[in-house]
């Protein structure tokens, strides 16, 4: 993660660039920590914390920190009233992390957004809308089924917001 979080002032860049708006805080910070959540990336407002077990490939890496990122222009600003609303909050972010794999030549965009709209599609059969806890609230969700469950179809509904918006636009 430390060759990738050195690639922040890029990405911050690449990202004011994509949303057309400055980074809405004076600093940013990235911080690897020996925790019981390894595994997980979270965002805190002006700092984004990584479990010091994440490992990821350098693919990997780089569109996780843009992830993480983006909740500063959008995921910190909302806050969700249930566990189903999540996809409001990682929307933002897994697009925006999505267009910068493509970016960088990692991912092919549309591709991708195919994939994750059968993926959705296949969610919502077995468990109903993103995020949605499928044991029916009778327990807390799990950060993976609340989080992971979030991220197949809230990016393509960006990515279709905006080629309403934006006709002729391919993602």
């Amino acid at each position: 993660m430390e060759r990738t979080a050195r690639e922040t002032p890029g990405q911050l860049a690449w990202l004011a660039g994509e949303i057309g708006r400055p980074f809405p805080f004076e600093r940013y910070g990235v911080l690897g920590l020996a925790s019981g959540y390894d595994g997980v990336a979270l965002e805190t407002a002006t700092v984004s914390t990584f479990g010091a077990g994440l490992s990821l490939t350098p693919e990997q890496e780089a569109p996780t920190l843009v992830h993480e990122l983006t909740h500063q222009y959008f995921g910190d600003a909302v806050s969700v009233r249930t566990w189903d609303d999540m996809w409001l909050s990682e929307g933002h972010a897994r697009y925006y992390e999505r267009r910068y794999a493509a970016a960088r030549g990692f991912i092919d965009l549309d591709q991708e957004l195919k994939s994750s709209y059968e993926r959705d599609q296949q969610q919502r059969t077995e468990v109903g809308p993103m995020g949605r806890d499928p044991s029916g609230g009778q327990h807390f969700p799990s950060d993976r089924t609340v989080l992971c469950g979030s991220f197949p179809g809230s990016g393509g509904v960006h990515s279709g917001l905006r080629r309403r918006r934006e006709p002729g636009l391919r993602a």
